[in-house]
């Protein structure tokens, strides 16, 4: 074989090898949001982070990789202080003093449709 066409079959191979690693490894096909808690107490400490997970093809989360997510709230916002970083994909909500629900919806840049979240905020006493 000649040398050219030795240059030519390892270029293919390493060209392929670079599609399929894009398509299945780094591309991302969904986004799973990650709650730590769905439910907090009404006593200015606790906090709940919703962090959202870019999915590959594979089903794994896909490396180097980041989301940008925007969130509405449909109840409740009056009940949690937000610090936000969109830009990472995380949301931190915390607890004031009053209990009750709420609902959030959340869109990142790779969903069709936002994803409902709800977070009941109960008394220090149950």
């Amino acid at each position: 074989m000649t040398d050219k066409l030795i240059y030519l079959i390892i270029s293919i191979v390493v060209f392929t090898l670079l599609l399929l690693c894009w398509q299945y490894i780094l591309a991302v096909y969904e986004v799973k949001f990650q709650v730590s808690e769905t439910q907090l107490f009404a006593d200015n400490e606790s906090e709940t982070t919703i962090i959202a997970v870019p999915i590959n093809a594979m089903g794994f989360k896909a490396p180097f990789r980041k989301t940008e997510i925007s969130y509405k709230f449909e109840t409740g916002s009056d009940l949690v202080e937000t610090e936000n970083n969109s830009e990472e994909g995380i949301i931190k909500l915390k607890a004031k003093n009053e209990t009750g629900t709420v609902v959030l919806f959340i869109k990142s840049d790779y969903s069709l449709m936002p994803t409902k979240i709800e977070i009941i905020i109960n008394s220090n006493f149950t």
